[in-house]
């Protein structure tokens, strides 16, 4: 119905990820991607996709463009600075472990550095996550996925201290 709008393309990709159809999902977040190529979601469910297909340079190759929307104008100029886009953490982690398996320690280290600063920020944001859980902006099981995740980069970030 709405052949430019990428947030239908991008919901698709999620339906396609739920579903257990990454191929598809593909197509549409590259179509989601091509009409707002700053959307962190749309990279963030790609790499997801990439993962199903067990394509591990696809999946390193997105995460790292979406963490160049990171320090982006894009990213420091937005409506609501307070609201933290957890998904820059979520890659952070990932290309910490990808760095480690390749022995670069220092790039893991930044990594790992960087997940824990943003999801602290996030997490000791009470008011905005309070409005978020309220308005359906993020689910009860999407905050333990981050907490959990919060932990996991403390872990890896305290092997470099």
């Amino acid at each position: 119905l709405a052949p430019t709008d990428a947030s239908g393309y991008r919901i698709l990709g999620e339906i396609n990820l739920r579903r257990s159809l990454p191929r598809e999902a593909v197509d549409n977040l590259n179509k989601a991607l091509s009409l707002a190529p700053n959307s962190t979601r749309a990279y963030l469910d790609l790499a997801r996709a990439y993962d199903m297909l067990d394509d591990e340079p696809k999946v390193v190759e997105t995460y790292r463009r979406l963490l160049r929307i990171e320090n982006s104008p894009y990213e420091r100029v937005k409506g609501a600075p307070e609201l933290i886009d957890t998904s820059f953490a979520e890659a952070h982690v990932y290309l910490g472990r990808f760095a480690l398996r390749k022995g670069d320690r220092k790039a893991a280290a930044e990594h790992f550095r960087a997940a824990v600063e943003r999801l602290e920020r996030w997490q000791a944001g009470k008011q905005m996550l309070a409005v978020a859980r309220i308005s359906g902006m993020i689910s009860r099981d999407e905050e333990e996925r981050l907490r959990l995740l919060l932990a996991e980069a403390r872990k890896c970030l305290a092997r470099f201290r």
